[in-house]
């Protein structure tokens, strides 16, 4: 299987405003959600006196991330 990874299938619509901010807001959600979800895995790992069990760090993460994303919507502002 070979992937087409020439410029043309990389180009994104910069005409439609309101995709280009959507295809932005989609982009950086998705890249903060995995990011902080394996930092809840790794929090979780590292604590070696296991204070708290995992849920405890994924409601954290969960947090983070409802936070992010009102604060990204906030930033980019009407978008698809």
């Amino acid at each position: 299987m070979k992937i087409d990874i020439s410029n043309e299938s990389l180009k994104i619509n910069t005409i439609d405003e309101k995709k280009l901010k959507g295809y932005q807001y989609d982009s950086l959600a998705y890249r903060y959600i995995r990011a902080r979800e394996q930092m809840a895995e790794y929090e979780f790992y590292k604590n070696s006196t296991k204070d708290h069990d995992k849920e405890y760090y994924y409601k954290q993460a969960k947090r983070d991330i409802i936070r992010f994303c009102q604060i990204l919507d906030e930033v980019i502002g009407e978008h698809e």
